[in-house]
């Protein structure tokens, strides 16, 4: 059994269960790594078109259902069709980074395990093996109370705790009564998080304002106090410069002139959108109203989760939001910046930053550009690339980390 509390509460990708239990049930088109599971390899690529190849026992219908399903999403795919055994895919334009796009996209129905039934709010997800050897069912058991899970894994109630609080990192991780049966498994810094600026709301329409409520996050001391040295701020991002904070908001008019800046009669006052749950949210914003407040400036938390979250973020009622999501490195950031990308919350439409975007798909620029369009913009703000920890039974062997997570497809028991 895996006991966890609902995992990643800042995500807009929705349900973060459903992406961990997509990526059980259904394999990944490409391989992410060397030899990793696919349901699909590539033969051959041109600047106009791919073409796949299913594995064995996997129909091309499938595959391209998938692809489907996500071509608005991946942006460069003009049509798919179906040949014998084959899947090819046509492009609007060249793209680089599709490979690496669909290694993240998993195909329904091709992974190592299936639903056992029926999904019931409340009651713990079985899955059970469909393919491979191992475990032969996984089963999901939701604890939001993190000391509970904690101690129901102790006591033998769970073989694997999916997220170990950072809080709890690294004592509760190498005390003698956890080392006894379970041991850690790291993932890597694959999840972003980052600030959304609403270029549609004033004050955060203003690039000063924008610019200058970025440069008083100390993210090199939030990465060691809150994030106990599982996160590192993410580069390139905005470096701490408070100094040149007051003289952007100085030069935009608003005045220093008692406990909150003003201009023309109207107060600096912005609202962040976050998380309810959980420490992480509460913790960083926090700290930044603190910052805040010696700049002059009047930050008000305004506590969502779950659909509402993710609400809030696509009707665009928010000053700045503060999201986290699994965004590995080389992969395509069009979803996130371009101009009509499908989680560009803010409202960002920099023809610098589609050009960029265009340019590092073509093949003649690269992620250093298009991050420095971006960060010219302060439109979206990187802060921290985080790695997470889960604890697992010692008499479990087949776990690794994958990605944002872990790799269960051949978790077995040892002999």
């Amino acid at each position: 059994m895996i006991i966890d509390a609902e995992p990643v509460t800042l995500s807009p990708e929705g349900d973060a269960w459903g992406a961990r239990i997509a990526r059980l049930t259904g394999d990944p088109m490409l391989p992410c790594e060397p030899d990793g599971r696919a349901a699909a390899s590539l033969v051959s690529q041109t600047p106009a078109h791919l073409q796949l190849r299913p594995r064995a026992g996997v129909r091309p219908q499938e595959v391209a259902a998938a692809l489907e399903g996500a071509r608005v999403r991946l942006g460069s795919i003009d049509r798919v069709e179906l040949l014998a055994g084959a899947v090819r895919i046509y492009l609007k334009r060249p793209d680089a980074l599709l490979t690496g796009a669909l290694c993240d996209l998993p195909v329904p129905g091709t992974g190592p395990f299936r639903l056992a039934a029926p999904l019931v709010r409340g009651r713990p997800l079985v899955l059970a093996r469909a393919r491979g050897a191992g475990v032969p069912t996984i089963v999901f058991s939701a604890e939001p109370d993190a000391p509970r899970a904690l101690g129901r894994l102790r006591h033998g109630e769970a073989d694997v705790l999916g997220r170990l609080p950072e809080a709890y990192w690294p004592e509760q991780a190498q005390g003698p009564a956890t080392r006894r049966g379970f041991e850690a498994v790291r993932t890597g810094g694959v999840r972003l998080s980052y600030l959304v600026w609403n270029l549609r709301r004033p004050p955060a329409s203003e690039l000063d304002v924008r610019s200058a409520l970025s440069e008083v996050l100390d993210r090199e001391k939030l990465a060691r106090e809150l994030h106990r040295g599982l996160a590192a701020p993410a580069t390139p991002g905005f470096a701490l410069d408070p100094a040149d904070a007051a003289a952007r908001l100085e030069r935009a008019g608003w005045r220093d002139t008692g406990a909150v800046r003003t201009r023309q009669g109207r107060l600096l006052r912005v609202t962040l959108l976050a998380s309810s749950r959980g420490e992480h949210a509460g913790r960083l914003a926090a700290a930044w109203k603190e910052a805040l407040a010696k700049l002059g400036v009047e930050l008000v938390l305004q506590p969502a989760d779950g659909p509402g979250f993710a609400a809030r973020l696509r009707e665009g009622s928010f000053d700045v939001a503060l999201v986290e999501r699994p965004t590995p490195p080389g992969r395509d950031l069009y979803a996130l910046v371009g101009s009509h990308g499908a989680e560009n919350f803010g409202g960002l439409s920099s023809q610098k930053v589609d050009q960029a975007i265009f340019a590092w798909r073509g093949g003649s620029g690269d992620e250093a550009a298009l991050w420095r369009a971006v960060l010219a913009e302060a439109a979206l703000v990187p802060l921290f690339r985080h790695g997470e920890v889960a604890l697992k039974s010692r008499a479990l062997e087949g776990i690794r980390p994958a990605g944002d997570w872990l790799d269960l497809s051949a978790a077995r028991w040892r002999p």
